[in-house]
């Protein structure tokens, strides 16, 4: 989590807000060891934690249960930069959303963030149950509430949501939810989930603007760069399955081993092109390899340190990937 960043902006949307409300800057500053770049440099980045401070702490120094959710109708009006002009400028609610979603990364560095386009739903999904960093309630929140009513400002619809997730759990009064949201709303979900019917995708916005757009989206490409390089989630998958292919490398085990469903391990290998045989395939043919290659181990004792039910499996599957036998292999490579 030390090196998980978001970006800079949204500490000055609550700073700004906190101030609006009566706190004092520099006491604030002081209190969360605010750096001055992070009020001061619309590119910089925040530390997860800052974040997480900022949206535990804020709603009781506000006295404010629901802050997320009020905080997304200030700025769903106010178009904040960077990510709020992204979207506007784009054609459609749409364009929008694929935008925001391919430069996530740019906002939030931490939790990975899915778009989902249905023949009659489609969905933003963000999947933080699992992973080092719970989301905070309020940003969550705050992130769903600004995007339906920023949505609602740029498209001049009264777009009303199918329904909204939430991981949290149901907070004790609950009325401003449905307000804002006017739909179904779950707590304690899998997944935090913003679902539309498929046609909002389609409405036009008033705000496009094509130009903006294109200069946005180059500068996104050049903040994009400038992050770390992420391990894929596919290589996380490979990581932890070596381990479980001797006692049984299934997905259950393996979504066990990464504190996350089976469905959001299916949902994350489908993005990375690929799924959890293809993963288990590529891991085992690579360990069989290295074994028959580099050990004098009997192929039987392999075929079982991979997982095979029997030497007639690994046969089998050895002979799918390699168009050879497990012995020809061997005899080939040359074995140490």
């Amino acid at each position: 989590m030390a090196s998980d960043t978001l970006s800079a902006n949204i500490v000055r949307v609550l700073v700004t807000e906190a101030v609006r409300r009566g706190l004092d800057a520099s006491d604030l500053r002081r209190r969360f060891a605010i750096p001055d770049e992070a009020l001061s440099d619309v590119d910089a980045r925040a530390s997860a934690e800052l974040l997480v401070r900022l949206w535990t702490e804020l709603p009781r120094l506000l006295d404010d249960d629901d802050l997320g959710l009020h905080l997304g109708e200030v700025t769903a009006g106010t178009s904040p930069p960077f990510a709020a002009r992204l979207y506007e400028s784009c054609a459609t609610v749409g364009d929008g959303l694929d935008l925001l979603t391919s430069f996530h990364r740019v906002v939030n560095d931490v939790h990975r963030t899915e778009f989902v386009r249905g023949p009659e739903v489609a969905s933003i999904r963000v999947q933080s149950k699992g992973t080092a960093l719970l989301a905070p309630r309020h940003a969550t929140e705050f992130v769903f509430a600004w995007m339906l009513l920023t949505t609602r400002r740029t498209t001049g619809v009264d777009l009303i949501p199918r329904r909204v997730r939430f991981e949290h759990g149901r907070p004790k009064d609950t009325r401003e939810h449905a307000r804002i949201f006017a739909c179904p709303v779950e707590f304690d979900a899998d997944c935090a989930e913003f679902q539309v019917a498929s046609s909002v995708l389609a409405l036009k916005q008033k705000t496009a603007d094509p130009a903006l757009a294109e200069i946005l989206t180059s500068h996104a490409r050049t903040l994009a760069a400038r992050l770390p390089r992420r391990e894929s989630f596919t290589a996380r998958v490979k990581g932890v399955l070596v381990p479980l292919l001797a006692r049984g490398a299934t997905i259950e085990a393996a979504a066990r081993s990464l504190r996350l469903s089976e469905r959001t391990v299916q949902r994350y290998l489908q993005q990375d092109g690929t799924s959890f045989a293809e993963v288990l395939d590529e891991v085992r043919r690579a360990h069989a390899e290295a074994a028959l290659r580099d050990t004098r181990e009997p192929i039987a004792t392999i075929a079982h340190a991979l997982g095979f039910s029997d030497q007639s499996a690994f046969h089998k599957a050895f002979a799918r990937w390699t168009a050879m036998t497990p012995g020809a292999f061997r005899r080939g490579a040359g074995a140490r």
